[in-house]
This record gives structure tokens, C-alpha cells and sequence, in this order.
């Protein structure tokens, strides 16, 4: 029997049945939809109308244009790292010197974001999917939104905000990731310009940022900052995990009710308003901005002035090296500013290695209170910036002259003590007229400058400090522990090491892939954090590139303490583009260590049309591809739909009478 007659009895009766692709519709049922491509999605959201629930299944979809969701839809994924969202490559937009105004959306341009929730809608979710285009501005974007939930959703490399929105109420930012994901302007010359945010939120109120872990990578040039925005109202920023350049930026407005509370923040909280703002008009005891219960681990931690701040329950833990800043600084180089009328009260904190001072004012500011703290200054190794503690301006020529009112600056019932070379409490010497009383003060140079007059009250902290911060409350600062250093639950014993590195891997196309490294044994707390070309790779599919395999084990918890078994990275259904170099980071609150590079190949597909691979495209490889089939070998599943059956014969004559691959 000859090859083609062959051919043709099995396409007669094996021939698959073709459904037009018009004919193919997605399923749907109460308002729900699943898509499973890139086409699917697109139609799934401009052919369905308001309140659509559009679940979107495991998979990665590359938008040729921006998702405009109408109101009340849902847009919903198999799951961060399972679910990937990102912009076709000629969906594109160039590094520019402007990318909006920073309060003004007249001057933002939505469809320069992978997902669009429109102007003037409401009831809108995104959740369980991961957003990356490091081609586009960000990955959502809203205009007068009302209550819109973004939940469990990672946000990866962006230009300007992973979230960019404008004004809103009942916005739940929620339980989310995001790397890499603002970035800065780049002006004509390379320079880098303004900043954007992970988020950046222009006026938002009755809303909620809770639970979400914000990081930058290190593979990044310019700036990376967490939380960003203008005028919030009536807002909680909670359990985050920040380890950004700014941990969270809130500049210039009239900012009324903000709570930030129980977040870990390796990163500056600037809060800065020309002559510090106003205070809210109602309540009976009113506030602009309360941060209590919070770590900061950067000496240059705070940033105003801002009126009606209330700071306490604190922790503020700096290494003794870091004493490039003032805990709570204030600047005004122009010396222009009217002075700010306060209150601010600084109470009930742990302050650790405070370098340069506690607080530096250069505006004037009146109205301000340091009460119960409990302050730590290492002077064994003497710091380059010996100064007093508190540094306050005397005066500014601001609106024809603004003076300091030392009769309503309080420092008092503070513990206050220092290691090493003895060091002042006050910078300039004018600071004495203030109310410093009552003040337990070890090793401090001015003591004798000051009556500090004891009242029998308590001296530092009224009651010990026991909070967890961060992500699932994953740091624990507890009480009489944090007179030394703040430890994390769980702690660490010491920086992790690399005991096995993992090896270089050669593999061919659809194989599984696994890379293992071992952390030494017996320490505590270690994590795992594979990257690969420097980027850290998450789970799922496209886990390490866009149109790669399939990722498990990208980061994980190790047993606590390590006991010298390995971490492994899976990558099933490995594509050439996953090749690369790998390391493993393990990483505790002691430190990080990255092991040495692997350098992984995935060899790109066989010619299939040369069956039996002797170099020849001939009748020996339809007689080699048939005996394969017959079998049911998968080897001749040429389709890879996982059977062997007649559509693999049309695929396979397909590639066979082309002559080629």
C-alpha cells in the first residue's frame, strides 16, 4: 500500500470535525464568562454588558490595546503567577519626560495602562492575576471610581504606577504584590525626572491599603516608590510590607484622617505641606495624620511638616552606620515657608541609633510635643554627625518675619541614653527656652544646660510595645526586646549561606526542568527567591519569561532552622525563552545571599518534518512517522494535544509537504 493512499483513507475517516471559529462561543452562564485567550478576553469585555463576572483562565495574554471594564464588571484570574496579563509588543509606549499631572486626569492618558476602569463607574474588581508591562505606564487605571476592589493581584515592572487613579471612595487596595512597579519620568538628556508610585492615587477617600507587599528588585535604575498620592480623606494604610526608595509619599494637601498603622516601612514616609496645612473642620478630636504601631528601619524616616500628625507606638530601628539623616526632618530651602501652627504630638516610641538627631526642623513649627519616648544613641563608634538631638529653627523671614514659640515645645518624661561619647539633647542653644522637664537623660553632654525639672511622672515608655507589622503580620515587635533590637517572628540567628550552588542545565524543548541549591544548615527564618537574569521569577505559567513553561517553586518559606535539604525550581514544558542564567537568593532579617549564577539552555524544537532526524525530508520519514502513530507514540503527537489521532496526521503532511519546519 503506498504512503499517499495511506494518507488518504486515514484523513477520510479520521478527519477531525472543523468548527468555524464565529461558531466557537465562550461560555456563559449568570453573568459569568471564562476566557482562554487573548481574543476571548478582549470580546468577553466589549461584547458583555455592565455587571459581567469574566474569569480568566490560567494562561498568558498579551493585550493588543488597553481593557476598558464597564461598570459593575469583575475581572478574575486562575491566580497571581497562573493568570499573566501583559502588552502585546506593539502595544508600547516610550520613556518620557512627562507622563501626567500629577492631580489633574484631564492630563493622563488611560490607555496607556494594560487595564482601564473607565470615568464615573463603580462596583468594579480585578483579583488573582498578574499584571507586567514594562513597555506601558501601568497596569490600572480609574477616574472618579466608586467602589472598586483590586485583590490578590502582583503587579511587575511598569514605567510609571502599577495603579494610577483619580479621585474615588470605597477603593480596597488589598492582599497584593508589586515589584519594580513605578518608575520615573526620563528626561531628553537620560536623566531621570519625577517619580511614580506602585501606586499613585490623586484624592481618595473611605478606602482602605491593607496587606499589600511592595518591593523593588535591585535590576532597576531609577526610583521605586510604594505608596504615592495626593490628598487622602478617611483612609487606612495598614499591614503593608514597604521596601521602596519612599515608602510612602502624601505631599501638598489637605490630607484629614489617614491611618498608618502596622506596617513594616524600609523606606521614607513623606508627608510634607506648605506651612503644614490644615486641620480637619469636624471632630472631636481632629487629626490629619496618626502613624502608630509601625517598624522604620531608615534613619531619614519622616518627612514634613505636616499639622495635626500624631506619631506613637513606634519603633524606629536604624543600624549604627546610618546616620545620614534626622528621624523626623522638615526642610524649607527657600526660606519662604510661613510657620506651620502644629500640633504634633511624638509620643510613646522606641527610637534605636537615631543618627543625626530625632528631629531637624528647617521651617519654623510651633505647637509641638515629645512625650514618653524611649530614645538609644550608639556613640561607641563615634558618629560623623555628633549634633544635639532635637534641632529646631529659631526664626524666618517668611510674610515679613515667623518666629519659634519655645512655650509650646514640650519634651518631657523621655528616657534618654547614650552609649559611647556623650552627645547633646539640644542642638542650638536657643531650644532651652522650651518646656524640658522630667526627662531621665544617661550620658548626655547638656544635661547640666537644662533644668529638667522631675515631676514623678513616668519616664519613657508608658507601656511596653507588642505589635505585629507587615504582610500577615509577619515581623513581631514585643515590649522590652526592642530596648536592644526588633526581631522578626521568626528571628534570625545569622545571614544565610549557600551551601550547595545549583548546576548548569542543558535540556531540550518541553522537557521539566529542575534547578536545586541548598541554604546552610541551622539557620533561622530563611527564605528562598529564585531569579532568573537578575528578575525574580514567580510561579505559574511564563513564570520565568513571558512565553515560557510552566514555574513552581520560585519562593518559599525553608524549614526554620535549615537542615540541609534542597529548594528546587521547577519549570515543566521548558521553551527556549526560558534560558538563562539562575540564581537562588535566600534571604532572613539578618541579610540575603545569592548564589552563583546556573546557566540554564533549552535546546529549540526538532525538525518534525525530518522524522527519523537523518537529515533528509523524505518518504523514510512519513514510513518512520506512521510506525510511531500506529503505536501510539508520543512522539506523534505533532499537534501537542496531548493524542495521538488523525489531527496529528494533518499536522504532521502540513510540515511534511512544506519541506521545512
Amino acid at each position: 500500500m503506498g504512503t499517499n493512499h495511506l494518507r488518504n483513507q486515514l484523513r477520510r475517516f479520521l478527519r477531525p470535525t472543523l468548527v468555524p471559529v464565529a461558531a466557537i462561543a465562550v461560555s456563559s452562564a449568570w453573568g459569568q464568562v471564562t476566557v482562554t485567550t487573548t481574543a476571548e478576553l478582549v470580546a468577553a469585555v466589549d461584547a458583555n454588558p455592565p455587571g459581567t463576572t469574566v474569569n480568566v483562565a490560567a494562561g498568558t495574554y498579551s493585550l493588543p490595546s488597553s481593557l476598558k471594564l464597564k461598570s459593575g464588571m469583575s475581572l478574575i484570574g486562575a491566580g497571581a503567577g497562573q493568570t499573566i496579563i501583559q502588552n502585546a509588543a506593539a502595544f508600547a509606549f516610550p520613556a518620557a519626560a512627562w507622563y501626567d499631572a500629577d492631580v489633574n486626569f484631564e492630563f493622563s492618558n488611560p490607555t496607556a495602562y494594560l487595564i482601564d476602569l473607565g470615568r464615573d463607574q463603580a462596583n468594579l474588581t480585578v483579583g488573582n492575576l498578574t499584571l507586567t508591562g514594562p513597555q506601558v505606564y501601568g497596569g490600572i487605571h480609574y477616574i472618579a471610581c466608586n467602589n472598586v476592589t483590586i485583590s490578590g493581584v502582583e503587579f511587575i515592572n511598569f514605567r510609571w504606577s502599577g495603579i494610577r487613579g483619580f479621585i474615588g471612595d470605597n477603593i480596597f487596595i488589598t492582599n497584593n504584590r508589586f515589584i519594580d512597579a513605578g518608575g520615573q519620568t526620563v528626561n531628553l538628556d537620560g536623566s531621570f525626572g519625577s517619580t511614580g508610585g506602585s501606586m499613585f492615587i490623586s484624592y481618595m477617600g473611605m478606602s482602605l491599603i491593607d496587606n499589600n507587599r511592595f518591593e523593588r528588585s535591585g535590576t532597576r535604575a531609577d526610583n521605586v516608590f510604594g505608596v504615592k498620592g495626593r490628598e487622602l480623606r478617611n483612609t487606612r494604610i495598614s499591614n503593608n510590607t514597604i521596601r521602596c526608595d519612599f515608602a510612602i509619599e502624601l505631599p501638598f494637601e489637605n490630607d484629614y484622617y489617614v491611618d498608618i498603622e502596622n506596617n513594616l516601612l524600609d523606606g521614607v514616609l513623606s508627608v510634607p505641606r506648605y506651612a503644614g496645612g490644615l486641620l480637619p473642620p469636624t471632630g472631636a478630636n481632629p487629626y490629619t495624620f496618626r502613624i502608630r504601631n509601625n517598624y522604620f528601619t531608615k534613619s531619614y524616616s519622616i518627612e514634613g511638616p505636616h499639622n495635626g500628625m500624631i506619631v506613637e507606638r513606634n519603633v524606629f530601628d536604624f543600624p549604627v552606620d546610618s546616620d545620614y539623616g534626622n528621624l523626623f526632618s522638615t526642610f524649607d530651602p527657600g526660606s519662604d515657608t510661613p510657620a506651620a501652627p502644629g500640633p504634633l504630638n511624638f509620643n510613646n516610641n522606641i527610637v534605636i541609633n537615631p543618627g543625626r538627631g530625632v528631629f531637624w526642623s528647617d521651617a519654623v513649627w510651633n505647637n509641638l510635643s515629645f512625650t514618653n519616648n524611649h530614645i538609644q544613641a550608639n556613640e561607641i563608634t563615634p558618629s560623623q554627625y555628633p549634633e544635639g538631638l532635637f534641632s529646631f529653627r529659631d526664626s524666618s523671614p517668611a510674610m515679613g518675619g515667623q518666629l519659634t514659640n519655645y512655650n509650646t515645645i514640650t519634651i518631657a518624661s523621655n528616657k534618654v541614653e547614650v552609649f559611647g561619647q556623650a552627645r547633646a539633647l539640644i542642638r542650638y542653644s536657643s531650644a532651652y527656652a522650651a518646656n524640658i522637664f522630667n526627662n531621665e537623660l544617661i550620658n548626655i553632654a547638656d544635661a547640666g544646660a537644662m533644668t529638667n525639672q522631675e515631676t514623678g511622672a513616668p519616664r519613657g515608655l508608658l507601656t511596653p510595645l507588642n505589635f505585629n507589622v507587615g504582610v500577615n503580620g509577619e515581623f513581631n515587635v514585643n515590649g522590652a526586646a526592642l530596648l536592644l533590637r526588633a526581631g522578626p517572628t521568626p528571628p534570625c540567628n545569622s545571614t544565610p549561606g549557600v551551601a550547595v550552588q545549583p548546576l548548569p542545565q542543558l535540556v531540550e524543548l518541553g522537557q521539566t526542568l529542575e534547578l536545586s541549591a541548598t541554604a546552610t544548615p541551622t539557620v533561622i527564618g530563611v527564605s528562598v527567591e529564585w531569579r532568573r537574569n537578575e528578575v525574580p521569577i514567580v510561579n505559574g505559567p511564563g513564570g520565568a519569561s513571558s512565553s515560557g513553561g510552566t514555574v513552581s517553586g520560585a519562593f518559599a518559606p525553608l524549614p526554620s532552622p535549615t537542615n540541609g535539604t534542597p529548594t528546587t525550581l521547577t519549570i515543566t514544558n521548558a521553551q527556549p525563552s526560558d534560558s538563562g542564567d539562575f540564581t537562588a537568593v535566600f534571604s532572613n532579617a539578618c541579610g540575603s545571599v545569592t548564589s552563583i549564577a546556573a546557566t540554564l539552555t533549552v535546546n529549540a524544537a526538532p525538525c518534525l518534518a525530518d522524522f527519523n532526524q537523518d537529515g533528509g525530508i523524505d518518504g523514510a520519514d512519513v514510513d518512520a512517522f506512521f510506525v510511531n502513530w500506529a503505536a501510539g507514540d508520543s512522539q506523534a503527537d505533532v499537534n501537542q494535544d496531548g493524542g495521538v489521532d488523525g489531527s496529528d496526521v494533518d499536522a504532521f503532511f502540513v510540515i511534511w509537504q512544506a519541506g521545512g519546519c
